[in-house]
């Protein structure tokens, strides 16, 4: 069980979750607003989309900290549409297989209607079915796709879910999607496909 040692962010046993491919971010099922589990999206500073971060407090977010993308987000929002939030605190760990790959970020003020999801206690297990919840392909719409761990590392940190017919996720973009539990806890993020390294 992986801590993260970022003084602001409570300790926690999230799983970097690595799904089995990514190439496009496509299907789900589309989920109304009042779903979102505590996903946002994060902008750079020419207002490009570049990731996403799942939020553990109403102004603290975690996302992974391999993926250059997310490295140049400046602000955040709930969605296209939603109320542009700066990034104004990064706080992270040193790179360190065994410690942790992620970076929790700091806004400047709370998302409005946004709530965090309580974390769970534990690793999920193989064979657990879980949410990943991301935004569409089109940037417009929350999605949600049942996952089944597939294998589970937890020296490493992190747990891999198996393929799911017509449901890819895209590396960088949904980099930082909450992965979370039936009963609506958080369990951890994506990470990139095919890395497994990640470990917090």
């Amino acid at each position: 069980m992986k801590r993260i040692v970022a003084s602001a962010v409570a300790a926690s046993a999230l799983a970097l979750a690595v799904p089995a491919t990514a190439l496009a971010a496509t299907g789900g099922t589309e989920v109304d607003a009042s779903a979102n589990p505590g996903v946002v999206a994060l902008y750079d500073s020419d207002g490009d989309y570049v990731c996403n971060a799942s939020m553990v407090s109403d102004q603290w977010a975690l996302t992974w900290d391999g993926s250059a993308p997310c490295a140049g987000a400046t602000t955040a929002k709930v969605g296209p549409d939603g109320q542009q939030v700066a990034i104004d605190r990064r706080e992270k760990t040193p790179y360190d297989l065994n410690t942790s790959q992620a970076v929790a970020l700091h806004f400047a003020s709370a998302l409005p209607g946004l709530k965090a999801s309580p974390r769970v206690a534990e690793m999920p297990k193989v064979g657990d079915k879980l949410d990943v919840y991301t935004f569409s392909e089109d940037g417009k719409g929350l999605v949600r796709q049942e996952v089944v761990v597939d294998h589970q590392n937890p020296k490493a940190g992190f747990i891999h879910f198996a393929p799911v017919a017509g449901f890819e996720t895209q590396t960088g973009f949904d980099t930082g999607s909450p992965v979370v539990t039936k009963d609506g806890k958080l369990a951890g993020f994506v990470g990139i496909a095919g890395t497994g390294t990640g470990a917090f």
